[in-house]
């Protein structure tokens, strides 16, 4: 309509979008802009840029051509520089749209996909006894000196197992990160904690080597000649050896966590210092303490009552004087004996009310805390088998993310939604969860 009233040398409707810039048709036959920036000393582009409509492929081409041209430029930036020729109403929403189906661009600027945070499983909310399930990780390295005259010096690493559902820690030192390391430390675990029915790790390769050499332990005292009392205990308990997707931290948070705080500690006490092996030991045991001494939430909502519910309750059950102070869990146990009757089942039912009594603050205080999802708070259109994905990596530039295709969903067996996937890449075959993924805003 309004280039057909330009054509009869008319003005265009008061009512149009066009009205305000007061266009006109050139001698090729272009519609430009009127304005009011005639005397400037401006090109004749720039005083008169050329109109584009808004929703065409057209348009779409010249707005991609000056942001490639520009090395990327930002969305201020190639609005500027596409303003000095062309004209759009409304520009912005233009622009802004190409520069967002920019696949480089979108590299760098989109976020991952997510999920809404799925239920805990039942491992972290239903009472087990204390490291019965677990998740273990590793941390370090440490350096260690030997206690020669000329000392030599080695490194050792940090082993930390977590009680998934007491969120007690236990603390060992290994020597190195392969399988033959880890396994004498398991073996002192279990010797200490007892026999755990599900142990949850990474997927590192330490472990995943661990996970085979078990099945070969469980195949090996299977035979006549091993059948003893020791291992039928450990066919009747085998272990489930389970572990998170590859480059998923989150899932397991629990350990992460820890281990964080057990750096932290160790950090700040020792700095650059060197340990003999037999310090070092001592010094993890002091850090297991004060995790296990961390108040899950407090037992009681009056003010002036100190008493926490901690890990240490469910390892050694402070009596009700230590209770009382709140001192935390460093020293062995001090039981008062003064006031404990001759009758030894009295004394054993005073331990096993004591025990109750935690399971029954740990039941109604603390599992309360977990009910509140700290992010991934709605649920999000799942991903689909084709679609176009670039998977984000840990240590490299977005440039070199690779894209994929994703092949197969894994979706949770608690509610159904999909936070895991497999996908294929020019080189290979992964799992992956979805916050590793940036989806692209193609069509299949």
């Amino acid at each position: 309509m309004e280039l057909t009233n330009l054509s009869r040398q008319q003005n265009v409707r008061t009512n149009s979008q066009l009205a305000g810039l007061n266009p006109f048709i050139d001698e090729k036959g272009i519609l430009r802009v009127g304005g009011r920036l005639k005397h400037s000393e401006l090109g004749y582009n720039m005083k008169h840029p050329i109109i584009l409509p808004k929703n065409q492929s057209f348009t779409t081409m010249i707005i991609n051509q000056v942001h490639l041209h520009n090395l990327h430029s930002s969305l201020s930036v190639t609005m500027t520089l596409f303003g000095q020729r062309y004209w759009i109403i409304h520009n912005r929403s233009s622009v802004k749209k190409v520069l967002h189906n920019c696949i480089k661009c979108y590299r760098f600027r989109k976020a991952t996909c997510h999920q809404l945070m799925s239920n805990l499983p039942t491992s972290r909310i239903t009472p087990a006894t204390a490291f019965e399930r677990v998740g273990v990780d590793f941390a370090g390295p440490s350096n260690v000196k030997s206690i020669l005259r000329c000392p030599t010096f080695t490194k050792s690493f940090l082993a930390l197992f977590i009680c998934l559902t007491t969120k007690a820690v236990h603390l060992e030192k290994v020597d190195g990160l392969s399988t033959e390391d880890f396994i004498p430390t398991l073996r002192r675990f279990i010797a200490r904690r007892g026999h755990p029915s599900i142990i949850s790790s990474d997927n590192g390769t330490n472990f995943t080597g661990t996970n085979n050499k078990l099945c070969e332990l469980y195949k090996l005292v299977q035979k006549p000649d091993h059948q003893n009392s020791v291992t039928l205990f450990c066919q009747s308990k085998e272990i489930q050896w389970k572990f998170i997707p590859p480059a998923s931290p989150y899932h397991g948070g629990l350990w992460e966590s820890n281990i964080k705080s057990a750096k932290g500690i160790l950090n700040k006490v020792t700095g650059d210092m060197c340990f003999t092996a037999e310090e070092l030991n001592t010094l993890f045991c002091q850090i297991e303490a004060i995790l296990n001494s961390r108040p899950l939430q407090a037992v009681s909502m009056d003010t002036t009552d100190y008493s926490d519910l901690t890990p240490g309750h469910f390892l050694i059950g402070i009596c009700q004087a230590a209770l009382s102070t709140g001192r935390p869990l460093l020293a062995l146990p001090e039981p008062e004996l003064t006031e404990v009757p001759m009758n030894r089942l009295t004394r054993w039912n005073l331990i096993q009310q004591l025990q109750q009594g935690f399971w029954k603050r740990w039941t109604s205080v603390y599992l309360c805390t977990l009910q509140n999802r700290p992010t991934w708070r709605f649920t999000q259109p799942n991903l689909q088998v084709g679609n176009l994905v670039i998977v984000k990596g840990i240590q490299t530039s977005p440039t070199q993310w690779p894209l994929a295709r994703i092949t197969q969903l894994l979706p949770s067996k608690s509610d159904g939604q999909v936070r895991v996937v497999k996908l294929r890449t020019t080189a290979a075959v992964l799992t992956r969860p979805i916050t590793k993924l940036i989806k692209l805003p193609i069509d299949q």
